[in-house]
């Protein structure tokens, strides 16, 4: 699974915004409005749900995070 895990970590590096511990409430409720929730790593990330994918391997990452690490 190295190449996968390499191809979903550089996705997260670029697309995704990672959860802090003391984020505002008000933050939290915007980012939830046009976001979806996943865990990678044992960290949580914001995911933007209208992200259009470069390509295949884009949307295989993007189907597979809010599909199966969705939280």
């Amino acid at each position: 699974m190295g190449v996968v895990k390499n191809i979903i970590d550089n996705y997260i590096d670029a697309i995704c915004t990672e959860v802090k511990e003391d984020e505002e409430p008000g933050y939290v409720d915007l980012m939830m409005d046009n976001h979806k929730c996943i865990e990678w790593g044992e960290k949580e990330y914001y995911i933007p749900e209208n992200y259009i994918a470069a390509n295949e391997d884009e949307e295989f990452v993007y189907e597979y995070l809010t599909n199966v690490k969705r939280i």
